[in-house]
């Protein structure tokens, strides 16, 4: 590529187009994924729990706060 293309305007607003493109995507992934993981926990606390906390969690947090 010439350097005359790479130094002019159009290049580098290309550029910038194709950048913000990039970082609404990836931040539209991690927000559909975010929902994902927050459905699923509502999922299982409410129907396998019935909106009960998990034994495991009290015994986790038990040896957490004793050391």
């Amino acid at each position: 590529m010439s350097s005359d293309l790479q130094n002019s305007q159009v290049f580098v607003d290309l550029r910038h187009l194709i950048e913000q493109a990039r970082r609404r995507a990836i931040a539209a992934v991690n927000t559909e994924l975010t929902v994902l993981h927050w459905e699923i926990g509502h999922r299982i606390q409410s129907e396998t729990l019935r909106g009960q906390r998990a034994a495991y969690g009290q015994e986790i947090l038990s040896s957490w706060l004793s050391n």
